[in-house]
């Protein structure tokens, strides 16, 4: 109660102080990723008051579940302010056909534009698909909030370190066959490659620790990417690469994709990928086939 009623009052106080503040400057548009929290909550209501353009773009991790699951209430409450906001006064621009199914489920009118910032732009033009080994390579990516924030939408740092032994014991008598590279954001005095080196010492015949520096030529260099909820997961369908919702928590992050959305493309016909699919008991998903037009005319 404490806690809410600080939040209140930091919000009243900063919207007072924005509302005097932008009464005598200009402003024509403005752009916001996120309006959770005292701020920008307060930011974003203090002009659509002053009747200033307030848009919202999208984020990338927020998806369709199955009706009245779990799942959907947890991406509903998560979207809010992120992908979505009550406020009429508020366009809202969607970024990618995953979040536009969102939305129309939630009948929420929107904008569609391209990705501010796509997968393609960030990886080096000359990098190419590595084959020193004959190894399926997988990307394994974790995205741990500090102190387990976000529960059952996404994992905390113990749920993903059990996820990790958990692929490892599945995978590990094909060892010969596949390869894990492993990525996750630092998170403070939780998780980071030293912690992840030191756990993971008595692993290293199949899991290493990536020390790619760009992501998308990571992806780019993997034959497919697991992970849980991250936004990744969209980015790495966008660049043409089978993913797997792979996690402790019940929550699937693309599950509405598992049968509709596959492509009957030979490059994914692949024994290898099948035996994945069943060692973890997962479905693969599948870039869209669908056709996504945009209006960037914003």
């Amino acid at each position: 109660i404490k806690q809410l009623y600080c939040y209140v009052q930091n919000y009243l106080s900063y919207k007072k102080y924005l509302l005097k503040f932008f009464k005598t400057k200009e402003s024509k548009k403005s752009y916001f990723h996120t309006t959770r929290y005292p701020d920008l909550f307060a930011f974003s209501r203090a002009l659509t008051n002053l009747n200033k353009e307030v848009n919202l773009i999208s984020h990338g991790s927020h998806t369709l579940q199955d009706k009245d699951s779990a799942g959907e209430i947890a991406s509903q409450c998560m979207a809010n302010g992120l992908t979505y906001t009550n406020q009429k006064k508020i366009r809202i621009l969607s970024q990618s056909l995953y979040c536009d199914d969102f939305l129309d489920s939630l009948n929420i009118s929107y904008q569609k534009i391209d990705r501010l910032f796509h997968p393609n732009q960030f990886y080096k033009n000359n990098s190419t698909l590595k084959n020193e080994n004959p190894k399926i390579k997988i990307l394994l990516i974790g995205t741990v909030k500090k102190l387990g924030a976000r529960r059952y939408y996404i994992e905390s740092s113990s749920e993903f370190f059990e996820s990790i032994n958990k692929i490892y014991n599945k995978l590990i008598n094909y060892k010969d066959i596949f390869e894990i590279s492993l990525r996750i954001r630092d998170v403070r005095n939780e998780i980071n490659k030293d912690i992840l080196n030191n756990a993971l010492r008595n692993k290293k015949d199949l899991i290493n620790i990536s020390t790619v520096n760009s992501i998308y030529d990571e992806i780019k260099n993997s034959a497919c990417i697991i992970s849980y909820s991250s936004t990744v997961l969209e980015e790495s369908l966008i660049m043409n690469k089978p993913v797997i919702c792979f996690g402790l928590p019940e929550y699937n992050h693309l599950k509405h994709y598992e049968n509709n959305e596959m492509i009957n493309l030979k490059k994914y016909v692949d024994k290898k990928l099948k035996l994945i699919e069943n060692l973890l008991g997962k479905k693969f998903i599948y870039p869209s086939k669908r056709k996504r037009l945009t209006n960037n005319t914003f």
